[in-house]
Parts: C-alpha cells; sequence; structure tokens
C-alpha cells in the first residue's frame, strides 16, 4: 500500500512538473512569434519597395535598348546585377530560415508526440476528472496533427526556397557574363537575354509572396499560442 502510495506521489510531481514548465515555454514561444511577425513585416515592406525599383530599371533597360542607347543599357545593367547580388544574399538568408523552421518544426512536434504520450498515459490511470483527460487527450491529437501540417509546409517552403535561390544565381551569372552590343554575331538575340530580367523578377514576385504567405502563418500561430496558453492555465486549474 505506502509502495502505490509513493507511485502515484511520483507520478503526479511529474505530471505537475511538465504542467509548471510548459507556462514559460509557452509564453518564451509567444514572444518569440510577436518579434517573428514585425520582422516580416519591416522585410515584407522592404520587398516590395526593392521589387518596384527593380521592375523600373527592367523596363527603362528595356527601353533603352529599343532606342539604342547602348551606353545607358550597360549602365542599368550594372545597376541591375547589383540589385540581383542583393537578391540571392536576402534569398540565402531566407533559406536559411526555413531551414531552421523545419528544424523547429521537427522540434514542437516531437514535444507534441511526448506530450500525447503522458495524456495516455493519464487516460489509463485516471484521476478525479476522467473527462478532462480525455478532453487533453483529443486536444493533443489535434495539436500533433496540426504539427506534422506545419513541418510538411516547412519542408515544401525550404525546398522551394532553395530552387529560386539556385535559379537567380543562374540568372544573375548569365547576364554577367553576356555583352549587350549593337550589331552583334549572326544569331545573338540581347532580347532573349533581357528577358532573363523578366524570370528575375517574377522569382522576385514569388518571394514576397512567399514572405506574405509566412506573415499570415505567424498571425495564425499566434492565435493557436493564445488558444494553448488558456489550455494550458485551465488545466493548471483543474489538477491543483
Amino acid at each position: 500500500m505506502k509502495a502505490l502510495f509513493f507511485l502515484s506521489l511520483s507520478f503526479f510531481m511529474l505530471i505537475s512538473t511538465f504542467t509548471l514548465a510548459q507556462a514559460p515555454q509557452n509564453a518564451r514561444e509567444a514572444v518569440q512569434n510577436e518579434r517573428q511577425i514585425r520582422r516580416d513585416r519591416s522585410l515584407l515592406a522592404r520587398d516590395r519597395q526593392e521589387l518596384a525599383a527593380f521592375d523600373r530599371k527592367r523596363m527603362r533597360i528595356y527601353e533603352a535598348w529599343k532606342t539604342g542607347d547602348i551606353q545607358s543599357v550597360r549602365i542599368l545593367k550594372k545597376e541591375l546585377l547589383k540589385d540581383m547580388d542583393r537578391e540571392i544574399a536576402q534569398a540565402r538568408a531566407w533559406l536559411s530560415q526555413t531551414q531552421a523552421e523545419v528544424h523547429q518544426s521537427k522540434k514542437e512536434l516531437q514535444q507534441e508526440k511526448d506530450e500525447l504520450a503522458r495524456d495516455r498515459q493519464d487516460a489509463r490511470h485516471p484521476r478525479h476528472d476522467a473527462l478532462d483527460d480525455a478532453r487533453d487527450l483529443h486536444r493533443d491529437r489535434h495539436d500533433k496533427r496540426d504539427d506534422r501540417r506545419d513541418l510538411a509546409d516547412d519542408k515544401r517552403d525550404r525546398n522551394q526556397a532553395a530552387k529560386r535561390l539556385d535559379r537567380m544565381i543562374e540568372i544573375r551569372n548569365q547576364l554577367l557574363a553576356y555583352e549587350f552590343v549593337l550589331n552583334g554575331a549572326p544569331g545573338d538575340n540581347p532580347i532573349n537575354k533581357l528577358r532573363l530580367l523578366d524570370e528575375f523578377q517574377h522569382i522576385m514576385e514569388k518571394q514576397v509572396n512567399a514572405l506574405a504567405r509566412e506573415l499570415g502563418e505567424d498571425i495564425q500561430e499566434r492565435k493557436e499560442d493564445a488558444r494553448e496558453r488558456r489550455d494550458d492555465r485551465r488545466e493548471r486549474r483543474e489538477k491543483y
């Protein structure tokens, strides 16, 4: 009987320790999410401005070529290459962020699996409120499905970011190696090189859309975090 008492007490203390530790962890995640939202909003505004500036230069270099202003073409090419280098550096940073998010999603999924295992243990050894245990189990199963979906989304974003970066580098290198001249060699088609700028801008637009989507996901995650904190507070009240 005494052994059973101490076993029950140990199990209760383990659950209590986890519950108390979960609160500051959720609070830290909320703070990190708020920082991410502010950062993404700032980056989105910057990227939209840079996209508009790139588009203006792109149209100007087309016009300069059509009018035979080769000097302006070469000047604009240098400016656009600088813009490309900046965008490639930002795309590398974005790829690093998506890789970090995959790592974080894997960590959160594992935490959710651990919590689900504890809920199953509760269900096998009911406390004073079996209905509450069942509700916790249902909630954590739902959270686990969400975390699996988030991980799949993050992996998709990472793979797409890597493809965009690779193509941006290819376009930049092709344009760098090409010399715009009037009356070039037979078969030479400068317009095809200028069209690389169209493709590069299209990739920039995809990058802006990806960041806008990320911002929307961060805002949604803020709502989910708030719900989880409410659930944790309710669970602590029920246990004590």
